[in-house]
This record gives structure tokens, C-alpha cells and sequence, in this order.
């Protein structure tokens, strides 16, 4: 082991200070491929300094307690939650796995205050009796990881009187970039503006910063940015410091971000963008759909054409053809799934997020 540890401080810019290696953490990274994401003490320490700057609300304090539902070898329970929770001097709850109604009673028996979550646990959490006595005493509930549907968030609102805070981050910036805690509004589709401390800029293909109101892929600059991919460095920070993620946002006229989709994911049809999550956040809002998957297939026409994948609600007998009837009147015609195929699953990774990787590997899909 000894070898290894050599070459990863080396890497990391020697074997003490901030600018040493801390930890490894595996990510697919930009292209999809797992990669181990080399993050220093600097970086980690540096998104600690930059949530603690959010005030109102703050993100965290010395007296909450927080529940933690992810695990502990994922970036957002590892910084954003356990290492704030060292930081302040709170409490935290840690759940071995996540079960809806145990949740809620651990809420109620610890007297949580604070609860870092991801979608899929307040789209558990929405249909159960007791919900909103459960919550009363909650002062922040956060959602990361992966995007909460729209639907979600105003259902969980309307229900329980409590807005869902949420964020964006990625493990090659430990983790958190924007919040929606930083501009005070949670706002359905929205993933706030940047930690204080961090830069973002939106640019085009050519590198140029978008126009207003256009998409671009987002260009983060901070301490907390990672160097680059083990053992290397490879694929961090330009000479600038300015990181690509890969991710494609829009920013509204309040300066808030609305994540658009990864970039590598974007469908091109007859010449026309079709970003993946548009047209999944139409099929959501569909009665009947429990979840949804779209990517890109080739087609001899246009290019590409846009699949979806659909898993009904149980006892729901949803067919494709009343899924493209729905969206055909929802949505122009060249980002309407012209294939749907309905499915009993899909994969997801540990945060609850569906894993196209695995979805396209298992389809034999290899083009988008």
C-alpha cells in the first residue's frame, strides 16, 4: 500500500497542509466512466467556509439535529452533512437504510430539526398519514443529489406547509455549487445561485458566455473545486481554476439556476436540441407514471430520436400509446418520444437517481 499512498499525496501536492490528498472518492466524472475524484483538505474545509456563509436561512446550526438518509461514502452525507455537523457542533441522526414510516417516527423521537435528503425520500414520505404532524418541528428540509421533480416539491409544499430547499452540487466540488438557501426562495425547478466564495459562468460550445435567458454548460471556480482525477490530475481545473461540469443550466431573470440536463445527454433531432429532462418532467405530471427515462437512439430520419422509459404506478394499466398521446400535446413535435417502452424497473444509484449508464447498457444503447 505504501506505493499507492506515495503517488496520492504526490498527486494531491505533497503529504501535508491544505493542499494535501484527503480523500478519493469514485464519481462518473464527466464522461460516465467511474473515476476516483482527488479532493484536498482545502477544498473540503473551503464548501464548509461557504455554507456556513449562507445566514438566511442558515444551513446549519449548533443546535439542530440533523437526519442523514444517505451513506456516509457519498459526498453530500460526507461534507455537506457530517462535516457541517462537525463544524457547528450539531447533532446527527444516521439511518442504516432509509423506510419511509421509520423515518418519520426518528424524526419525531429525535426531535430532528434539520433533514439532508434526496427525491426519492419526499416522494416516499408525500402519500404517508402522519407526514405533517412529523414535520412540525423541522426547520430546513434539503434535497440534493439528483433533481426533485417539480411536481414533487409543490405537492410536498401544499400538503405539509414546508417548502423543500434544494441544491446542486457534484463530488468534484465537495460538493455543493449553488443553493437554492443563497437566494431564500425555494422556487419549484430551481437550484438557487452560487455559495458565497464560488464563481459559476455559463458558456456556449465556443466557450463564450451565453446570452441571457440561454442555456450553457457550467463553469465552477473556487477553493472547493477538486485538482483532477487520480492519479494525475487529469480533467481538473484550467489555468483559471474554472472547472467544466458537463451540466447544462439556465439562469433566470431573478439570477436563480434551473438545471437543463448533462450535456452529454442532450438528444440532437433533425438538428434540434432536446434536453432529456424537459421532456421526463412532462411525462411526471402524466397520471399513472411512477417514474421516467428518456435518452437518444438513432434513427435513420433524424439523426437521433427521443425513447422513453416508463414504470407505471402500480396497479396502473398505462400503455405507450396513451403515453405519446399525452405528450404530443404538451410538448413540440421534435422532442416527443416517438418509442416508449413500458418497463417494471429502471437502475438507480445509492442516491436514488436512475443510472442511464446501466439503462443503456442493459438496452444496448450506444449512441446519444
Amino acid at each position: 500500500m505504501a506505493p499507492i499512498h506515495r503517488r496520492q499525496c504526490s498527486a494531491a501536492g505533497g503529504t501535508h497542509g491544505p493542499d494535501a490528498l484527503a480523500v478519493l472518492l469514485f464519481t462518473s466524472g464527466t464522461s460516465g466512466r467511474p473515476k476516483a475524484a482527488m479532493l484536498t483538505h482545502r477544498a473540503l474545509s473551503a464548501n464548509l467556509d461557504q455554507l456556513s456563509a449562507v445566514q438566511d436561512p442558515p444551513a446549519m446550526t449548533s443546535d439542530d439535529v440533523v437526519m442523514c438518509v444517505l451513506p456516509l461514502f457519498h459526498i453530500y452525507a460526507l461534507n455537506a452533512t457530517l462535516g457541517m455537523v462537525a463544524r457547528h457542533g450539531a447533532t446527527i441522526v444516521l439511518t442504516e437504510r432509509f423506510d419511509a414510516a421509520a423515518a418519520l417516527a426518528s424524526i419525531t423521537r429525535h426531535k430532528v430539526t434539520n433533514v439532508a435528503g434526496a427525491p426519492p425520500m419526499y416522494v416516499a414520505w408525500a402519500g404517508i398519514d402522519g407526514l405533517t404532524e412529523a414535520l412540525q418541528g423541522v426547520r430546513l428540509l434539503i434535497s440534493g443529489a439528483s433533481p426533485l421533480p417539480v411536481s414533487v416539491m409543490e405537492h410536498f409544499q401544499a400538503r405539509t406547509g414546508k417548502p423543500i430547499w434544494e441544491g446542486y452540487g457534484m463530488t468534484e466540488c465537495s460538493p455543493v455549487i449553488t443553493a437554492s438557501l443563497v437566494s431564500g426562495r425555494p422556487k419549484p425547478g430551481s437550484v438557487g445561485q452560487p455559495l458565497p466564495g464560488i464563481e459559476v459562468e455559463l458558456r456556449d460550445e465556443d466557450g463564450q458566455v451565453v446570452e441571457d435567458g440561454d442555456p450553457g454548460e457550467i463553469f465552477v471556480r473556487g477553493e472547493n473545486v477538486f485538482t483532477g482525477y487520480w492519479p494525475d490530475g487529469s480533467e481538473g481545473p484550467d489555468e483559471q481554476g474554472w472547472f467544466a461540469t458537463g451540466d447544462v443550466a439556465i439562469e433566470d431573470d431573478e439570477g436563480d439556476l434551473r438545471l437543463v440536463d448533462r450535456r452529454r445527454e442532450l438528444i440532437i433531432v433533425s438538428g434540434f436540441n432536446v434536453y432529456p429532462r424537459e421532456v421526463e418532467e412532462v411525462l411526471l405530471s402524466m397520471d399513472g407514471v411512477l417514474e421516467a427515462a428518456v435518452m437518444g437512439v438513432t434513427d435513420p430520419y433524424t439523426g437521433e430520436t427521443v425513447k422513453a422509459f416508463i414504470v407505471a404506478e402500480p396497479g396502473s394499466a398505462l400503455t405507450a400509446d396513451e403515453v405519446l398521446d399525452f405528450v404530443g400535446t404538451r410538448l413540440a413535435r421534435f422532442k416527443c418520444p416517438t418509442v416508449v417502452e413500458i418497463v417494471g424497473d429502471l437502475p438507480h444509484s445509492v442516491t436514488g437517481k436512475v443510472s442511464k449508464g446501466r439503462l443503456r447498457q442493459s438496452q444496448g444503447v450506444t449512441s446519444l
